[in-house]
């Protein structure tokens, strides 16, 4: 039987792949029938490429069957969050329409994806300009979050459609973007794992500079071991994928100092939220990892920070203001109104807060020494339901706690990753969130994939949404 992308993790494809027992074709044909089973429920895409898709696999094919290996993404489905550029294909950006063709131009991810003979499904839904938490987009509805077949669940902004792509197994990895927790949020709302990695670690062209300062492109997927592949075969460094795995596959659990973040990350969460990462630590204590508690005083500096809008959203403000000006009258209210409130700041403020950062994130990193990594809770709630938000103050109100415990990690600049590890009463995903030192991704991918390892893997530990069956 051959390997599928609903039973065979991305890094095990690969292999499968070079083994000649998947074929580029058969995989991507797998992709568009699944999408055809699940996506207009989902909505997961913005863009769905199924010529084009079916074009690369061809190539890929192709290319594999002369002995060309162009990359470890070679033929493997990759979803791309709609704020990426890709030549032919209108750029959206979540708003009413396409922006200027100059967002169609492809940068750094999206070649160097392009040049492997990845297979392009589609582009996927994000929020207006990328500025939000819940995954709510009013001009062409929110992705569904698949943990919920009865009540239509926010699946995590502002990469709201890679959780969908990634459950209906329409893609193997999918490429999103992070500047207050776009990545991790989705991530533990939509029960994926999702890495945010350092601060220009991975380029942000080919896309609008909504958050230059802060905004982070990385991979999620169904398991660490794929964002680990992810991240390593697009990653500028050129990592070389066999030798990355055995690198990162050889730390054990055992002596793991998992630092167990300060109590602010735990109090105020939903109901069982706080409960359930407090027993998945200590389930990797009793399997050989060491806990120490980790007292961070200054997070109340950087919730403040974050609160008064931190510098990307004035710099989302001021691009939104000026470039796409003629776009405010038909936005979101819910999206303007953040980027108008706390956006609209002067010039001296704006770098008052950028002078700011250095001392913030050193302080920070000096509760980081003894410790391997960081561990809170990703989202202080799990996946909200959208009638229950529709109200302003509500919406409002929920994008805090979503946010919460994720944004002070971008102001802090520590690469950080959201994995899954329990349900709520409601059987939500629950995501725990670990947190490392600045430049340290790889050291961060070894440490989760051996707790990865402990607990099983999403599909083992959690198995599978309802609306998404094998």
């Amino acid at each position: 039987m051959r390997p599928t992308l609903a039973d065979t993790p991305a890094h095990l494809l690969w292999r499968a792949l070079r083994d000649g027992k998947a074929k580029p074709t058969a995989l991507w044909r797998e992709a568009a029938e699944r999408h055809a089973r699940t996506g207009e429920k989902l909505n997961a895409y913005k863009h769905w490429m199924a010529e084009t898709a079916e074009a690369q696999a061809r190539a890929a094919e192709a290319a594999f069957a002369v002995g060309v290996d162009t990359g470890p993404m070679q033929g493997l489905p990759i979803s791309i969050k709609d704020v990426y550029g890709i030549k032919g294909t209108p750029t959206y950006a979540g708003t009413a329409r396409h922006l200027p063709a100059k967002y169609e131009e492809e940068g750094p991810i999206v070649t160097a994806l392009r040049r492997q003979l990845a297979v392009f499904p589609g582009k996927t839904h994000t929020v207006p300009f990328a500025f939000g938490g819940i995954g709510a987009n009013a001009h062409w509805g929110a992705p569904w979050n698949p943990w919920d077949a009865t009540h239509h669940r926010g699946t995590g902004g502002s990469s709201s459609g890679a959780g969908g792509s990634l459950w209906e197994n329409s893609a193997a990895v999918s490429v999103g973007s992070d500047a207050g927790g776009s990545i991790r949020m989705p991530a533990s709302l939509a029960g994926i794992v999702g890495l945010k990695p350092s601060i220009g670690r991975w380029s942000g062209a080919g896309a609008p500079p909504l958050s230059p300062s802060l905004d982070c492109p990385g991979p999620l997927a169904l398991s660490v071991a794929d964002v680990a592949f992810g991240f390593a075969a697009v990653d500028p460094a050129g990592l070389n994928w066999p030798e990355f795995w055995k690198q990162i596959d050889a730390r054990p659990l055992a002596g793991l100092r998992i630092g167990v973040g300060d109590r602010y990350f735990f109090e105020g969460c939903g109901p069982g939220i706080a409960e359930a990462i407090e027993a998945t630590l200590k389930e990797l204590e009793a399997k050989g990892a060491i806990l120490a508690p980790v007292p961070m005083p200054e997070i109340e500096e950087a919730v403040k920070y974050m609160a008064n809008g931190s510098v990307g959203v004035p710099e989302g403000f001021a691009i939104v203001s000026t470039e796409f000006k003629d776009w405010v009258p038909e936005l979101d209210a819910n999206v303007w109104a953040r980027l108008k409130n706390f956006g609209d700041v002067s010039a001296a403020e704006y770098l008052s807060r950028q002078r700011a950062r250095p001392g913030m994130s050193a302080r920070a990193h000096a509760r980081l020494d003894g410790i391997d990594v960081l561990a809170t809770p990703t989202t202080a709630v799990t996946a909200p339901r959208l009638d229950q938000v529709e109200d302003r103050e509500a919406f409002r109100l929920t994008t805090l706690r979503i946010g919460r415990n994720v944004s002070c990690f971008n102001v802090w600049d520590m690469p950080a990753l959201s994995m899954p590890v329990a349900f709520d009463p409601d059987r939500l995903p629950i995501g725990l969130q670990l947190v490392a030192g600045r430049r340290r991704e790889e050291h961060l991918l070894a440490c989760a994939l051996a707790i990865e390892k402990a607990l099983g893997d999403i599909r083992q530990r959690l198995g599978r949404p309802p609306m998404c069956p094998a």
